[in-house]
């Protein structure tokens, strides 16, 4: 899976992007040294890949793609400091994603709350900052809830949601996606997001 989750991150860097990823983190806890987990979904009418591997009990490498209204790849970090099975969990994440006219970067929070082995709340706010140019981004053009009207943006992201997992590989996330901030608007106040998880 290590070697899987390296060519992929490779690859990411030879990639397209316009934006960075909608898709969210979906817990303050880490995947486990050692573990993994694939996730399938949809974000602001894109459709979304994302591969992650515990490279130690707290912390996290994996990497993410996008396609559909915007095209999107790059990879990521979380770092769990508070890292409870049942109970509160708190991580720290960055992301970050290139190709030859665009650069995104992010850093954020993930906070959640296990009720169970099976339920689960989250709330993952971040800080974005894009640069881009005319190869990427077609200004005042919508996608999905998004329209840019600046090639450099920085903007708020938050979303918050609850995960269910029916087996111990298998799960879903559904999510609320909240957007804020300086060159880019929103048609709604919020877009929902779903996704399925499964675990190695």
């Amino acid at each position: 899976m290590l070697k899987t989750i390296i060519i992929l991150i490779f690859t990411s860097l030879l990639s397209s992007c316009s934006l960075a990823p909608f898709s969210s983190q979906k817990s303050g806890k880490s995947y486990g040294a050692g573990k993994s987990q694939f996730e399938l979904g949809t974000a602001n009418t894109s459709y979304y890949m994302k591969a992650g591997f515990g490279i130690s009990a707290n912390m996290d490498l994996g990497f993410v793609t996008e396609f559909g209204g915007f095209t999107t790849s790059g990879i990521f970090t979380r770092y769990s400091f508070i890292n409870n099975e049942i109970g509160p969990a708190l991580a720290m994440e960055l992301g970050y994603g290139s190709s030859d006219t665009t650069t995104y970067y992010y850093g954020g929070l993930i906070g959640s709350l296990s009720f169970s082995k099976s339920f689960e709340l989250f709330i993952n706010p971040r800080v974005i900052t894009v640069s881009s140019d005319v190869t990427d981004i077609d200004l005042g053009e919508t996608v999905g809830n998004v329209t840019l009207n600046e090639y450099d943006v920085n903007y708020l992201y938050v979303s918050a949601g609850f995960n269910i997992w029916f087996t111990e590989v298998a799960g879903l996330s559904i999510y609320t996606i909240f957007l804020k901030g300086d060159g880019l608007e929103t048609t709604e106040d919020q877009t929902t997001a779903g996704t399925m998880m499964f675990r190695f």
